[in-house]
């Protein structure tokens, strides 16, 4: 096994225990030392995991440098800009929308699809953000994080269609402690006691220090 590979390692381990701050500095001394923008974006997810916004930006932007049509890059500048907080939010949504789109301009995928959604319900684009997500199900009838976010748009105005989708993301990953939580919320506004309670105690089974649920 050569340096690299040892490097590698520990940083996956540390990634695997949540230890990020270990992380970050072993993908970017990986990625000095090969160019490799995988790399380079291994470090920039674990730089927002910490919150150090500028070394993220910095090593989506080498990646980007080293492959200019990263689409790893591109969706990974997105997510810094839908996510940091050292600058303005407005400003920051805007940015995020824009490395969405470019990423969604090297392939239309579902996960670039939601996370344009996502970004777009931020924005209080209602509408843009159902095309997006409406989209992304249909290119991937199991993209759970998809159901959950159009559930979220939907809650108000239509509760039935949000407790359908909930219950599809919940199909896919009986551990999705979020839509779990959302459906309690849903059917205990409704009066649904049995029902509320089931999904909460689903919530503290999955995550037994999950606050709310208890």
């Amino acid at each position: 096994m050569d340096n690299n590979e040892r490097v590698e390692g520990d940083a996956e381990r540390a990634e695997e225990r949540g230890d990020f701050e270990t992380a970050f500095p072993l993908w970017l001394r990986l990625a000095s030392s090969t160019k490799d923008p995988v790399f380079y974006c291994r470090a920039g997810h674990a730089a927002i995991e910490i919150r150090c916004w500028a070394a993220a930006e910095s090593a989506f932007k080498e990646a980007l440098g080293a492959d200019s049509r990263s689409q790893s890059a591109m969706s990974g500048l997105g997510l810094l800009f839908l996510h940091r907080t050292d600058v303005n939010e407005s400003a920051a949504l805007k940015e995020a929308m824009y490395w969405f789109t470019k990423a969604l301009e090297i392939e239309r995928n579902a996960r670039i699809l939601t996370f344009l959604g996502n970004t777009s319900k931020a924005m209080n684009y209602r509408d843009d953000a159902v095309r997006y997500l409406e989209e992304a199900i249909q290119l991937d009838r199991n993209y759970e994080e998809a159901y959950f976010i159009l559930a979220k748009l939907e809650k108000e105005s239509r509760p039935e269609v949000a407790k359908h989708l909930l219950r599809r993301a919940i199909d896919i990953d009986p551990e999705y402690l979020n839509a779990h939580q959302e459906l309690g919320n849903l059917l205990h506004k409704e009066g649904d006691i049995l029902g509320a309670e089931h999904h909460f105690r689903r919530c503290v089974e999955i995550q037994p220090n999950e606050y709310w649920s208890r």
